[in-house]
């Protein structure tokens, strides 16, 4: 399909022609981006005397009535792009497309929107602040929430979720997969599709205009085009759970619930007073249900965390800091820290001392790993970004006191030591 003409003349009049799951069907071939082949149209686009036996006989047996169809419904209509390659059969040799200039003609993929003016809905932001919270206090903890990759936890003084470094990005993937495991428990099943029905419904969300919301139901088709032959979940469970999760504001009007995905956050990023306070020299106490997650992840970059039974504290790092780009010490927590605390005061100006200057470090070695896979076996062993760094010509640079932790690796690896001082 590399050379074709496209023209929109037309498009939307042939798009109201079709019927609410073949608009689904575009919508998921436009989410995918991907040329497919007959058989991605067979669960809609196909005969009654032929359901008995489908998938039996050979290719053009059982995909024939499905090809006229798409030929009639969805080619000749100027909806789709259809191209032949070499194959078996030439049954199998048809693949088709949607073009991506098409997807802002597409009808959002509802049976039906309804319309609320000027309505916000109400949003239950609780569970991220939850989930940040549970580090200091159990009573926080989500129901459930016992997935092994996505734990909140503190190691060697950075703050994780699993073994990944925090960050804003994967706690949205913790409740993207948090959401996904509490419909599945309220469902009593797991998915069987392919894509998770997160993905599906946030990108089915997406197509809502300005003031328009759906109840559940209306969302049932797509869901059931998506899961094609397995069952999907239930639409008033995903987005009961999802505005639980804060994915969804919920409107009610006539005791019926409305959903629409919920607004980004337009309030003012909140003064570094309001979440941090300085109540020790070296450190300062960190409030975590009320920090907002993009400075607590920058904090994380700057600072190492310990915790006892009064709270987290943040002590600055100057390694960590020497690694932080100038965006990050021009923002304003960085600024806020260096004006009002004692202790990172202190270090940043020892930063700035330093900034741009050649720093000989006296607890650092250097090793020469020739070997990709034993490199990868101490990079992993050495989670803490800080504790290595990778230098040219397949040398390494780490702190002394991991010394025997990579003498360990190299050891069992079956590599011999040469050590050497100059």
């Amino acid at each position: 399909m590399e050379s074709f003409l496209l023209s929109d003349v037309g498009l939307e009049t042939a798009l109201s022609t079709l019927g609410p799951k073949e608009i689904a069907l575009l919508h998921l071939l436009n989410l995918d981006q991907k040329v497919v082949k007959i058989d991605f149209f067979a669960y809609l686009y196909k005969s009654k005397k032929s359901s008995s036996s489908f998938g039996k006989g050979t290719p053009t047996q059982r995909y024939s009535t499905t090809f006229k169809s798409v030929q009639t419904q969805l080619i000749r209509k100027g909806v789709l792009l259809i191209d032949h390659i070499s194959a078996a059969s030439k049954m199998e040799g048809w693949q088709f497309a949607f073009p991506t200039e098409f997807a802002k003609f597409l009808p959002a993929p509802f049976t039906q929107i309804n319309h609320f003016a000027n309505e916000t809905g109400d949003i239950d932001a609780s569970a991220l602040p939850h989930k940040i919270a549970s580090l200091i206090d159990r009573a926080c903890a989500l129901p459930n929430d016992q997935e092994a990759s996505y734990q909140i936890c503190l190691k060697n003084g950075q703050l994780m979720l699993g073994d990944s470094v925090f960050s804003s990005s994967r706690l949205m993937e913790w409740r993207q997969s948090y959401w996904q495991h509490l419909v599945d428990e309220k469902d009593k099943k797991k998915s069987t599709a392919k894509k998770t029905f997160s993905y599906l419904v946030h990108y089915a969300f997406e197509q809502l205009g300005p003031d328009e919301w759906i109840d559940p139901e209306a969302l049932s088709t797509f869901l059931s085009m998506a899961y094609s032959s397995s069952k999907p979940p239930k639409p008033q469970v995903i987005c009961e759970i999802g505005w639980e999760l804060g994915y969804f504001a919920r409107h009610i009007d006539k005791g019926t619930q409305y959903y629409r995905l919920a607004s980004a956050e337009t309030t003012s990023t909140p003064s570094p007073d309001k979440y941090l306070q300085c109540q020790q020299a070296q450190s300062v106490l960190v409030d975590l249900p009320h920090i907002p997650f993009d400075e607590l992840a920058l904090l994380n970059d700057i600072a190492d965390f310990r915790q006892d039974n009064t709270g987290l504290y943040a002590v600055p790092n100057l390694i960590k800091m020497g690694h932080t780009t100038t965006t990050t010490q021009q923002h304003i927590l960085f600024d806020w820290l260096k004006t009002h605390t004692i202790a990172f005061s202190d270090t940043i100006k020892t930063l700035e001392k330093k900034q741009g200057k050649q720093i000989v470090h006296d607890n650092l070695l250097m090793a020469k790993v020739k070997d990709l896979s034993l490199k990868v076996q101490i990079q992993k062993a050495l989670k803490d970004t800080s504790q290595l760094v990778e230098l040219p010509n397949g040398f390494i640079a780490f702190a002394a006191d991991q010394l025997p932790t990579i003498e360990r690796i190299i050891k069992k690896a079956g590599y011999a030591i040469k050590t050497r001082t100059d």
